[in-house]
């Protein structure tokens, strides 16, 4: 059996997957554009590494023909996604990654025919950005399927990776990203709303998330908005005024957050990832004004990302998997999320329309 490869091994993230993939008795290629970074973990699993970069076409199509999927999990997907993706549909491997990013998102949706006709699955955003919202929005669209929103709430969150921080001060010059009536849209001002977590309203803010883009494939939803919890650095954030962030979003000002970015450390403690528990919110209305809401309590994000990520590798590897552009719902059902430890989900009633 061939077996999985994973890309960006050596990051924060990529880490607590080779951790994870390990645990579960996988044996991975382990492959990024450092040798120096990748011997440690080689070494101390007794793994084969690869150095390679991603622009290396022909090398890197080679070593992607030897897997069985790869686990791109080198981010900004902007940058890096594309030449993966590439290297899959040439050698017929199927690609998973854990890319949030929209734009990103977008386009690989556009590729689902050719990677239909290649034989070969795309599945992204196979971390907590978007496993368990998208398993919880499929979860609502399978009780009420003629629904035309749905808000998503997370709280939660308790620092960032440095990966997932350049990602997202990468696009800091651009408003919030939602759906309305099937099409994205750049909110020109923040968008707050209350949300009962299960401890009292709490205020929450609109952000920009790969759901809505990847709620929209599943389920076909055409109005999709995505908040976290407030807090004074997303506030700060959200309020900041719009020169500053087009300001901020020129390669000098990004320049001065890289180096800012530099100081941080790489992300959550292992503390952190052990105890901290997060919790989403999910409510969606059909044209009658019938609602439905549903909870999902999960372990940590990052703790969460390596155990979703390395699920579905997994799968992949058990010849689970379905042909072109996939998400967590589509290719396993709303309730893959459940078979992981650690995860609860709550259903409200449904609420008639008034």
């Amino acid at each position: 059996m061939k077996p999985l490869l994973i890309y960006g091994a050596n990051g924060y993230t990529g880490r607590l997957i080779v951790e994870e993939a390990v645990r579960q008795g996988l044996q991975p290629i382990l492959a990024g554009r450092s040798e120096a970074r990748l011997l440690p973990l080689a070494h101390f699993y007794g793994l084969r590494t690869v150095a390679i970069d991603l622009h290396d076409t022909t090398r890197m199509q080679a070593l992607v023909a030897e897997a069985a999927a790869v686990l791109h999990v080198a981010g900004p997907y902007a940058q890096t996604g594309e030449a993966m993706v590439d290297a899959c549909l040439a050698a017929g491997t199927d690609y998973v990654d854990l890319c949030g990013e929209v734009d990103v998102l977008e386009a690989l949706q556009a590729r689902n025919a050719e990677a239909i006709a290649r034989d070969v699955m795309l599945l992204p955003g196979a971390g907590f950005d978007v496993v368990p919202s998208d398993c919880l929005a499929a979860h609502l669209n399978l009780h009420l399927p003629e629904a035309i929103g749905i808000r998503l709430f997370i709280k939660g969150i308790e620092g960032l990776s440095r990966g997932s921080m350049k990602t997202l001060l990468q696009n800091i010059a651009r408003g919030t990203i939602v759906r309305y009536d099937g099409t994205l849209i750049e909110l020109s001002a923040p968008l707050r709303l209350q949300c009962d977590f299960g401890d009292g309203p709490r205020t929450a803010v609109a952000i920009s998330l790969g759901d809505v883009s990847t709620t929209w494939w599943s389920c076909r939803i055409p109005n999709i908005e995505v908040f976290f919890e407030s807090s004074p650095a997303l506030e700060q954030q959200a309020s900041m005024w719009r020169w500053l962030r087009r300001l901020l979003g020129t390669r000098i000002g990004q320049a001065l957050l890289q180096r800012q970015l530099a100081r941080l450390p790489p992300g959550p403690s292992e503390q952190v990832r052990s105890t901290l528990r997060t919790t989403l919110v999910a409510e969606a209305r059909d044209a009658a004004g019938r609602t439905m809401r549903a909870s999902l309590h999960t372990p940590e994000v990052y703790r969460l990302s390596a155990m979703t990520a390395v699920e579905i590798a997994r799968r992949i590897l058990a010849g689970q998997r379905k042909p072109g552009m996939q998400t967590a719902s589509s290719a396993y059902g709303a309730d893959f999320i459940l078979d992981l430890p650690g995860v609860t989900r709550h259903d409200a009633h449904m609420q008639p329309a008034v």
